[in-house]
């Protein structure tokens, strides 16, 4: 059990890594190009690919081809032509998506947004193109990352998208001054490669070797495309309703979307530490499982380890994501106004954490059964509410916040059916041990009630030395109390990784 805890330790460092750049990368933005027209135009077109990643890289092909990885990882000949069948597959439907791309790039920007100026337009027409092409580099590294995760190795794997945020941050910082919004789509595209080598080197020093194989009609191929048609249609929905959200926002006042996309990145920061990490080891094991108790067992230690990490991670943030915001993104253009209204987004997708991690780790034990049409239905339910409750709390003037109260809506909606369709017969243990971990958390909680009540609104004024000090240090405490309880009262996650085996 301790191999896959430190496996599970070593993806939470490096997508922490990758999460702060994450972060700073967000804060280069900001400081260069504020966040007003020009930087809700970057953030929609950057989105609509990033978005696709759900199909290609990340998303419903990996889940797809990842449990089979994972059944063949020691039948080296079986890996090799099976990537090599899936990189020569990418490429041949990536490049021809690229010339499209470019040629209608200005028609999709306009059938997808509700920009009001002509320069959005521009700027999110012009940049598209060369966030699709980000898009290939990342898929081909997604392919590499699931052979390297299949086999228990997840350093370079979680390690990789930290060289994708390094090289965007340095365009920004570096070109945006003179090459404006140029710098971003340079960025990201000079990114997405030094993610691809760093992935591309792992796999070569493991002995791996590909080449072209157009063999689409191999049986292992048209298994992942028959588990990728559902998976591609779930996901397909995900990146609608993403679309249409940032729709909803384009219609809001200036600055709503990038107060949604910057909401999106806190929200994702510790979720996507913990649920990529946690996942990240429990998706192949739930595919080599056996069926019936041990799988069961395998998801109620998953949701237990999501808990674990997640709810302090969200009362944290609740307390402290206006210092957070203002410490990490209030410089130059970015306001003390944007941090406000960014954290009021951010207050209630953090209040939607848990059950969104509950329900991503559920859909991902279905898949690895094989049901993939039935998450496909459970997304197609929770899309459409998600998507009405956020029309209909935008028409009672909610704003830019309509859109994370939705998600709270949709996520606990799915979180229920979830539990139904499962059939969770584990849930009065599950139950338990969430009790366990919010006593355990008290001490935390009341900490933050008095800093909440005693701070004096020191973050106010910004982006300085002295506030990320501040921050740093009522951050680290809080950070310092959870650990010491977790350690006195044996949570199991920490139980786990430090568990010796008997001497004989």
């Amino acid at each position: 059990m301790a191999k896959r805890e430190k496996n599970s330790i070593i993806m939470m460092v490096c997508t922490f890594l990758s999460r702060f750049l994450g972060i700073f990368k967000a804060r280069a933005i900001a400081a260069v190009f504020g966040s007003g027209a020009v930087t809700d135009a970057i953030n929609f077109s950057y989105n609509i690919p990033n978005n696709a990643r759900k199909l290609f890289a990340e998303g419903a092909f990996t889940t797809a081809y990842l449990p089979l990885f994972a059944r063949c990882r020691e039948d080296k000949e079986r890996s090799e032509k099976i990537a090599s069948i899936l990189i020569t597959f990418q490429l041949s439907f990536f490049l021809p998506l690229i010339l499209l791309i470019s040629l209608f790039s200005r028609k999709i920007i306009v059938f997808f947004s509700s920009f009001r100026t002509e320069e959005q337009i521009e700027i999110a027409a012009f940049l598209l193109p060369y966030f699709f092409l980000f898009l290939i580099f990342i898929s081909l590294s997604s392919i590499f990352s699931s052979l390297l995760q299949a086999r228990e190795r997840f350093l370079a794997s979680s390690a990789s998208p930290i060289a994708f945020s390094v090289a965007v941050i340095l365009s920004v910082y570096l070109l945006g001054p003179e090459l404006k919004a140029t710098a971003m789509g340079l960025g990201a595209v000079a990114g997405s490669i030094m993610q691809l080598t760093v992935t591309y080197v792992a796999i070569k020093r493991r002995g791996l070797r590909f080449r072209p194989n157009f063999n689409f009609l191999d049986e292992d191929f048209k298994r992942i495309l028959s588990d990728w048609g559902p998976a591609t249609l779930n996901s397909m929905i995900m990146v609608l309703s993403q679309q249409i959200i940032l729709y909803l926002a384009s219609s809001l006042e200036v600055g709503s979307i990038t107060a949604y996309s910057n909401s999106i990145i806190f929200y994702q920061t510790p979720y996507g530490i913990f649920f990529t990490s946690i996942a990240g080891v429990f998706f192949p094991k739930f595919a080599q499982a056996e069926e019936g108790r041990e799988r069961r067992k395998e998801l109620t230690l998953s949701l237990t380890y999501l808990f674990t990490f997640l709810y302090p991670s969200a009362i944290i943030l609740i307390a402290f994501g206006r210092e957070c915001i203002a410490v990490l993104l209030q410089s130059g253009e970015f306001t003390l106004d944007n941090t406000l209204m960014t954290y009021n987004v951010l207050f209630f997708f953090l209040i939607a954490m848990i059950p969104a991690s509950f329900n991503g780790m559920m859909q991902r034990f279905l898949q690895s059964e094989g049901k993939y049409w039935t998450t496909v239905r459970i997304s197609l339910i929770t899309t459409v509410v998600e998507i009405i409750s956020a029309t209909l709390l935008i028409a009672l003037g909610r704003g830019a916040e309509a859109l994370s109260l939705a998600f709270i809506i949709s996520s606990s909606l799915g979180l229920v059916i979830y539990l139904i369709i499962i059939r969770y017969e584990d849930i009065k243990a599950l139950i338990i041990s969430i009790i366990k971990l919010m006593i355990i958390n008290i001490p935390l909680l009341l900490y933050l009630l008095c800093y909440l009540k005693l701070q004096n609104g020191w973050w106010m004024s910004g982006s300085n030395f002295i506030n990320l000090l501040y921050l740093s240090f009522f951050g680290s405490l809080s950070g310092l109390i959870t650990l010491i309880f977790y350690i006195v009262f044996k949570v199991p996650f920490l139980e786990a990784l430090i568990k010796r085996k008997p001497r004989n």
